[in-house]
């Protein structure tokens, strides 16, 4: 069998198992609930499997060196989240396709090597900011404990905390991203105040704050022009933006070339551009998808030709 079909003959190939009851889970505070889980099964990934990925996520770093120079406007910059060997993309989401038990039996018994290039040309993306922390943190727990996801998360957390002595707040950048975060990751629906304390923040995201742009830039101009906080920013578009992309969005602080550069010296996301920056920048890097091209993961297609080629 062609090792680089493999995966593909497992996907097509329809397998049956046994999955358990379904269960909804009541202990997930969001407005895009409910949450319907499987608690009975589990998907293994074997040790070859986790180090092929691995290998990806340290060529992804690799991937965002030039990125970030491009994207470059301040010597502070990023400076919270570069190694020794450039860009550190402290967490990321692997988006891919479903990996089948058959195909996970199969990968135990080949090189490395053969096994990261499979899926290297599976995956539809790797995103460096994460969102709806309460799913991830408890879904998959584990007998007795915390879910492996949860105990990694908290644990890098802690370890950026103690390195850099300053706590770690989650930021909106724009007014919409703020409300849509208090109702997505906090349950903070339309009936309630919208303020979200500290220790709810704590408990259901791991972060110790959480800034919409009015309070950040309060926080700002009371340390004049300084930041207690390491900063991870959710600079995504509102959802209504990717619907109408001509629709035009206030942006309170990345407008803001002095509130920006702040926003760039304390960020743990390579995330951060300048609201006027057009469709095309190489500067821009939010929601980046360029490191794709650069690690054999896709083509880039600028017109109708390109697709055809």
């Amino acid at each position: 069998m062609n090792r680089t079909l493999l995966l593909d003959r497992h996907v097509e190939t329809p397998a049956t198992a046994t999955l358990g009851p379904v269960v909804t889970r009541e202990d997930i505070r969001s407005s895009i609930g409910p949450f319907l889980t499987l608690p009975g099964y589990r998907t293994i990934y074997p040790e070859i499997v986790i180090r092929a990925l691995g290998e990806l996520y340290l060529e992804y770093n690799r991937a965002f060196a030039p990125l970030v120079e491009a994207n470059r406007e301040w010597s502070t910059d990023y400076q919270c989240c570069m190694g020794q060997d450039g860009p550190i993309n402290f967490a990321v989401q692997i988006d891919m396709v479903g990996l089948p038990q058959g195909f996970l039996d199969a990968v135990t018994s080949m090189p490395l090597d053969d096994v990261r290039e499979i899926l290297r040309r599976r995956i539809f993306e790797i995103e460096n900011s994460l969102a709806v922390y309460q799913l991830l943190e408890r879904f998959f727990p584990k007998e007795r404990g915390d879910s492996f996801f949860k105990e990694r998360f908290r644990a890098t957390l802690a370890d950026l905390r103690q390195r850099f002595g300053r706590p770690i707040a989650l930021l909106a950048v724009t007014d919409q991203k703020y409300a849509a975060m208090r109702e997505s990751e906090f349950g903070k629906g339309i009936t309630d105040d919208g303020l979200v304390s500290d220790d709810e923040v704590f408990e259901l995201s791991g972060f110790d704050r959480f800034f919409g742009p009015n309070e950040f830039r309060r926080h700002v101009e009371k340390n004049r022009g300084g930041c207690e906080y390491l900063l991870y920013a959710r600079t995504s578009d509102p959802v209504a933006k990717l619907k109408k992309p001509e629709l035009e969005i206030e942006h309170p602080l990345l407008g803001d070339p002095k509130v920006r550069r702040v926003i760039k010296a304390h960020a743990l996301t390579f995330n951060v551009d300048a609201p006027d920056w057009l469709v095309g920048d190489e500067r821009r890097i939010n929601d980046t998808k360029s490191y794709m091209a650069s690690m054999g993961m896709a083509f880039q297609i600028e017109s109708f030709t390109d697709l055809l080629s």
